[in-house]
């Protein structure tokens, strides 16, 4: 992908995405997906060829077996703090939380990366979800304090989605619980969080 010229390599290049899988109509692609992810495969073949890890394996078994998958359209959307960008003005989302839609609704489904702002510092700072942007985000190189990737609305669209309701309850949720069990793990000395 590139913007004005420029060629971005995403760090998210090589994070998972969600599957759903049907077993009962798939179970050819499935278990050519343990095979390649036996550890003589794995390490002889896979990874060889595959360097961000399992997760391409799932859709390559079901195309070696001839087993019928499906893509959902579009790239990926985004979660987090709502910002605006320097060169147009427009809301944006810079973030390492990326978002995946309901295909059928548009409604957010799952994110990922967890709840941490960014998973890779090894902080205790969790994410401030503030808006979200869908399936088919305009994402470009953000300049922001972890070197994350930033995303527009796609199609010249103003308004990012704002998280409130039931969204916003569930995810304080998941972060009051992960405050309780990290403060839990840290005392029993089996976990250490930078402050």
């Amino acid at each position: 992908m590139s913007k004005k010229g420029k060629t971005l390599s995403f760090w998210f290049s090589n994070c998972s995405g969600l599957l759903v899988i049907d077993k009962t109509r798939s179970l050819g692609g499935m278990l050519e997906t343990c095979h390649l992810n036996s550890k003589n495969a794995r390490e002889q073949v896979v990874y060889e060829i595959i360097s961000a890890g399992d997760k391409e394996t799932y859709w390559i078994a079901h195309a070696l077996t001839s087993t019928s998958y499906h893509w959902v359209p579009g790239y990926l959307g985004a979660l987090g703090v709502i910002t605006r960008d320097v060169n147009t003005g427009k809301e944006t989302i810079c973030t390492s939380n990326l978002l995946h839609v309901l295909e059928s609704t548009g409604e957010p489904f799952w994110f990922n990366s967890g709840i941490m702002e960014f998973k890779w510092w090894n902080n205790a700072v969790y994410i401030d979800a503030q808006g979200w942007i869908g399936h088919n985000a305009q994402w470009y190189e953000g300049v922001t304090k972890y070197s994350q990737s930033c995303a527009l609305m796609p199609n010249g669209e103003e308004l990012i989605t704002r998280v409130e309701g039931e969204m916003k309850r569930r995810i304080q949720q998941a972060i009051e619980l992960a405050k309780k069990y990290d403060a839990l793990m840290t005392q029993a000395g089996l976990i250490s969080i930078n402050g």
